[in-house]
């Protein structure tokens, strides 16, 4: 019964709100905000594969959301572009959903020459930009303690920047989000961006005083003026007609063409540009050195790698995994030094903490090389339409055609992301697009469940295999891929994990660019809904920690020494149980 008065009661409100294409017809600035919005309401009915799953987690429905926005531009007399992207960004975040977000054309940003981050309710800084902070004028450091934010105290600061500008409904990703953006503000994130001056009031870690500090924000203005400062533009009133699309052409290697190329990865990995230890996708974390060095990777190898010995004398093998991006010759020196690894070392600790994912293939290639053993994927749920259904079809009779590992090679290209490509691997593929033809030509917009390219086992690598036990580190900005690889890795028994629950971005994504006045540069859905082999979903739930761990307030001020403490600890108890 309270299912069926939550339905008529969502029912009722969907009712209640007037159609607002004929209530704007004398006001045609309205009226392109309404069919734009509309435009992208009716793409994630079409294509949000999650569309279901998240009306059963959390009872959200795309029409009621979307009208709720639509009387969010009813009610104001005088909207700006800046109001509309507020609230296009507030609708597409009620999905609860990392990889749904938009993107806008501007200029305009902020930041101050601080980093911050939160535990047990209190807030520290983490990092002091220098060369902007003189330390004579300004003496802040890494430790000391923000108490209040222009008058607000900083946990109310917080919370009002989380509701505003973040969405989700894994609290510690969206606290993680709101500390990264909190300092660091921009309009291509859609942000209400500040300027002038920011009142902080700081405690001393060293004397425990109080110290209040004027800081000014350094604010980049928006270059790109609003089209509709004047008058409105002579054009059609209704939204956007075309989306641009990828390069549809079948040119030879396949592998370089759009269809091959699924990205699991955050939208924020492209702006942060990963320049401090607390950023996605830095080469090096905050977590600290755990011992010894014995050895340790090249400077310009893309992976920070060390061997040290541990307190308790054991080689300990340290690998930072900060994302699953395919770059020139990465794939090589993460296969020189896990090989190193295997015969130096008694165990490894994998850091992928603040990883914003990557690249699904690339992603399974350096699974390979952590099992000797076949190791299950996920499976996914995908949404379909004729363009899915053309790809398949164009792509099929390339594949059928290959009957030797040269010919795959010669198609394909040598390898894929890091996966060395031969005949089965075109079988594998063949299935795969046979199966998305069959489903829909069955009559299903959304497919049974089933493993993206046909890749259901990932083989141990044929030459290097890492055996010895894994400790993996995660956290709750390890987005996508960065949920994917240990989901993978803990359902495989394969290693143990600790930190907090990771995002839950839980598939592959889109992105759609269309003709537009309001600075929409682009927006993001997920396309697939991914399983474990449990049949839990990824998306929301995210992965679990073997040990968790939640950064404590002796973290932010020592350097992180109980982090790394509990660290230590859990690769004796694992060195111990494998004897």
């Amino acid at each position: 019964m309270k299912c069926l008065s939550k339905v008529a009661l969502t029912l009722a409100t969907i009712l209640s709100i007037p159609s607002f294409s004929y209530a704007y017809e004398d006001d045609p600035l309205k009226m392109k905000m309404l069919g734009d919005l509309d435009f992208i309401k009716n793409i994630l009915k079409v294509q949000y594969t999650p569309i279901e799953w998240k009306a059963s987690y959390s009872g959200w429905n795309v029409d009621l959301e979307a009208n709720k926005a639509k009387a969010e531009i009813a009610k104001k007399d005088r909207i700006s572009i800046k109001d509309y992207q507020q609230i296009l960004k507030k609708f597409l975040n009620t999905t609860n959903d990392y990889h749904v977000t938009v993107k806008f054309y501007s200029t305009e940003s902020a930041s101050l020459p601080i980093r911050i981050k939160g535990a047990e309710g209190r807030y520290f800084i983490t990092q002091v930009d220098r060369s902007r902070l003189s330390p004579i004028i300004y003496p802040v450091r890494e430790g000391d303690e923000l108490i209040s934010f222009n008058g607000i105290p900083i946990a109310d600061a917080m919370r009002q920047f989380k509701e505003a500008e973040v969405g989700g409904t894994n609290e510690f990703a969206a606290q993680a989000l709101a500390e990264v953006f909190f300092t660091n503000r921009s309009g291509v994130e859609g942000h209400l961006v500040p300027k002038g001056p920011a009142l902080l009031v700081i405690k001393s870690q060293q004397t425990g005083n109080l110290h209040t500090y004027q800081i000014m924000w350094h604010h980049q203005p928006e270059k790109i003026a609003s089209p509709f400062k004047n008058q409105l533009p002579l054009v059609s009133a209704m939204g956007a007609k075309n989306v641009k699309d990828e390069d549809d052409s079948f040119q030879l290697p396949l592998k370089n063409h759009p269809i091959f190329k699924q990205l699991m990865l955050s939208t924020h990995f492209d702006r942060l540009n990963a320049k401090a230890s607390d950023d996605l996708g830095a080469r090096q974390s905050f977590t600290p050195t755990l011992g010894k060095k014995i050895w340790e990777a090249d400077y310009l190898s893309p992976y920070y790698a060390y061997l040290f010995e541990s307190p308790s004398q054991h080689r300990i093998g340290y690998l930072r995994l900060p994302h699953f991006m395919d770059f020139d010759d990465s794939l090589e020196h993460f296969k020189s030094i896990i090989d190193f690894f295997q015969s130096s070392s008694e165990a490894l600790v994998i850091d992928q903490v603040n990883n914003p994912g990557g690249s699904l293939f690339y992603l399974y290639a350096l699974v390979s090389m952590l099992n000797e053993h076949p190791v299950a994927t996920p499976r996914h749920i995908i949404s379909l339409t004729q363009k899915e259904i053309a790809y398949a079809i164009n792509v099929l009779p390339i594949l059928e055609s290959i009957e030797s590992d040269e010919r795959a090679q010669l198609v394909l290209g040598e390898v894929v992301e890091g996966n060395q490509v031969t005949f089965q691997t075109a079988q594998f593929f063949i299935n795969y697009l046979r199966f998305i033809i069959s489903e829909w030509n069955s009559g299903k917009v959304v497919t049974s469940p089933t493993y993206l390219w046909g890749v259901d086992l990932i083989p141990p690598h044929p030459e290097v295999r890492y055996t010895k036990p894994i400790l993996i580190l995660i956290n709750s900005l390890d987005f996508s891929g960065g949920d994917f690889f240990p989901a993978i890795m803990q359902d495989s028994k394969r290693a143990k994990l600790l930190g907090t629950q990771t995002a839950g971005a839980g598939g592959f994504v889109y992105s759609v660019r269309f003709p537009n006045l309001f600075g929409i540069e682009s927006f993001s859905y997920t396309a697939s809904l991914a399983q474990r082999n449990n049949n839990q979903f990824i998306e929301n739930l995210g992965v679990s920690p073997d040990i968790p761990y939640v950064l404590k307030v002796d973290d932010l001020q020592n350097h992180y020494q109980s982090y790394a403490s509990k660290i230590l600890e859990t690769v004796d108890q694992m060195l111990e149980e494998k004897e």
